[in-house]
């Protein structure tokens, strides 16, 4: 197999973690297409796919590219053993079969359109509610007052934790996918796929102690006294032999991944719609006037800043692909929004365009095997939460003189803080 590497040309200045281009990728990704839409990225030790057929290929064939991937920064050595529960253990994102349907399925029956339709009226309530608390302030932070407590509001009520702790599951939410990076072999440096001081580290690590000892009990009480809950349904499961399939430490490390990937993804696509609408006061205004199409304008800012910016796979076997050569064992990080803004499938791809009419097939939510299992309530939610906003706020502004802020991390997008006034 002919090694492509030779013939890629520099991409010294292309970074993943830089807030500009978490912010906006198109000057980035119309720049990678036009040079070499597949290339290896020396810093990180990636193998980059872009183009919309190439990442949709490597989503789909999951026996060639593996999920099991995804791995922690090392907590600081003296925690260490107290935080085995979170990981030595595998979670759903990362499995491969036969370990990843047995966990996805029963997950995957809860989210039904009657769930969708049933969830509605109480998410139009409480995003009404929340509004109704600062709209009269002329101002608000969107994520903390707005998105953030909307979304973990839902998926609280769809898991049926305990509604009280909501606080806790933000907090720890935040804590544990900033810990979540690529898994690294014990040669290579964890830290070079997400840096971060280590103070910083050793903080979201005693917070998720906390964590860990919360989701034990929580496990523990559910085991002894199960309810109609779907974390119930999941202890609840047994293999071939009658023993339990899900154990505790992979419930324990799970629950939360679930909490937080449920209601992160979603806030962020809340806000980077509004966001996008301020930056196209044309599509917002046409948007007003035909409310109708906010449907669509929702899946074309999945297409352009869709909450995950790519998907991380190991190669399990040499395999080329783009006209690049992988080698077995190679991290390949497929950029969805490489796909979202791919030319030879939407025409003017850095256009924000609410007619645009194939905008759904963006590949924002995964494909194949690991495609988001929630992503009909995410769009619901988005819809609601937009429309209300709108409704209320038609002619609000991004504060330009409080920056928009981003999280480093590499497989998501995190809007930490948007000013918007009105």
């Amino acid at each position: 197999m002919q090694n492509a590497i030779s013939q890629e040309p520099d991409f010294d200045w292309f970074n993943p973690f830089d807030s500009s281009y978490i912010h906006d990728p198109y000057p980035a990704i119309e720049r990678i297409h036009a040079t070499s839409p597949a290339f290896h990225y020396k810093p990180l030790d990636l193998w980059v796919l872009s183009k919309y057929d190439d990442v949709k290929s490597v989503l789909k064939d999951s026996d060639t590219f593996s999920s099991k991937v995804f791995g922690f920064l090392p907590p600081p050595a003296d925690i260490a053993d107290q935080l085995s529960d979170f990981t030595d253990h595998e979670l759903l994102l990362g499995m491969d079969r036969p370990e990843h349907p047995a966990l996805r399925q029963p997950l995957a029956s809860v989210f039904t359109h009657k769930l969708v339709s049933d969830l509605e009226p109480c998410i139009r309530e409480r995003a009404s509610a929340l509004i109704d608390g600062f709209s009269a302030d002329g101002s608000c932070e969107l994520m903390s007052q707005y998105s953030y407590p909307l979304a973990l509001a839902t998926i609280i009520q769809v898991f049926g934790v305990p509604a009280e702790h909501a606080p806790l599951f933000r907090k720890w939410s935040d804590d544990f996918m900033t810990m979540l990076t690529v898994q690294r072999s014990p040669e290579q440096d964890q830290e070079t796929a997400h840096p971060m001081p280590a103070d910083e580290i050793r903080e979201h690590w005693v917070s998720l102690l906390d964590a860990k000892d919360y989701f034990k009990e929580y496990v523990s009480t559910l085991r002894s006294e199960p309810g109609t809950d779907i974390f119930s349904a999941l202890l609840a499961l047994k293999d071939a032999q009658g023993k339990p399939q899900v154990s505790d430490a992979t419930a324990v490390v799970n629950i939360p991944n679930l909490i937080a990937a449920g209601h992160d993804t979603t806030a962020n696509m809340i806000s980077q719609t509004l966001i996008l609408l301020d930056e196209h006061p044309d599509q917002r205004e046409l948007l007003i006037e035909n409310p109708e199409l906010l449907p669509q304008a929702i899946e074309e800012a999945l297409r352009v800043r869709g909450s995950a910016l790519g998907l991380l796979r190991r190669a399990t076997k040499d395999i080329e692909i783009g006209g690049l050569a992988i080698p077995a064992g190679s991290i390949t990080y497929a950029l969805l929004n490489g796909a979202g803004m791919d030319a030879d499938r939407f025409e003017d791809p850095g256009k924000f365009d609410i007619t645009r009419t194939n905008a759904g097939q963006h590949l924002a939510f995964g494909f194949g095997r690991h495609n988001c299992i929630g992503s009909q309530v995410a769009r619901m939610q988005a819809r609601v939460a937009v429309g209300e906003f709108l409704k209320r706020m038609p002619h609000y502004t991004i504060d330009r003189s409080k920056p928009i802020t981003y999280a480093p991390g590499l497989p998501l997008r995190f809007t930490t803080h948007v000013a918007v006034k009105w």
